[in-house]
């Protein structure tokens, strides 16, 4: 039976551990900022880490994959360019999948507005989003990666 440790204990945190189980997963922990601290409690080295967590908890999630020699899957946003550069390392010794997000309807939605932005160029662009009161990150990591759709370079002004 594979094996998993699920790192957020949020509403996604909530549903990729139900997600898990109903496949077949042995989950052997699930962490949240109150006890990311336990995370070498594990005894047992898990085939994969699944992240949708906080960047607070990005020393506690790479040290414990890198020490243990698993996957990664993670869906954590607003990390740093050094803590990035860190996680494409890590992906040189263990297996490690990030996206800002995993909805199929993103990646359409963000390959159609590169091209919108390429066939505008020059045009003002605007992304305005909006959620729930207990939304963590702003802006969005979905936003983050829509803008850097729009502007691969990096050169716009952001405001």
């Amino acid at each position: 039976m594979p094996s998993a440790v699920v790192i957020g204990t949020g509403k996604m945190g909530k549903l990729i551990e139900q997600t898990l189980i109903a496949h077949g997963f042995e989950v052997l922990g699930a962490f949240g900022h109150e006890n990311i601290n336990q995370l070498n409690t594990i005894e047992q080295t898990p085939d994969v880490v699944v992240d949708f967590s906080g960047v607070a908890a990005f020393d506690a999630v790479v040290g414990f994959v890198r020490e243990r020699g698993c996957a990664l899957v993670s869906g954590t946003t607003g990390f740093s360019p050094e803590q990035l550069s860190e996680l494409k390392q890590l992906g040189e010794s263990v297996p490690v999948i990030h996206a800002a997000n995993y909805s199929v309807g993103v990646a359409v939605l963000r390959r159609a507005v590169a091209m919108a932005a390429e066939a505008l160029n020059g045009w003002d662009t605007e992304i305005v989003e909006t959620h729930h009161n207990q939304k963590v990150d702003a802006p969005s990591g979905t936003a983050k990666l829509l803008l850097a759709a729009i502007d691969p370079e990096g050169t716009r002004p952001v405001v």
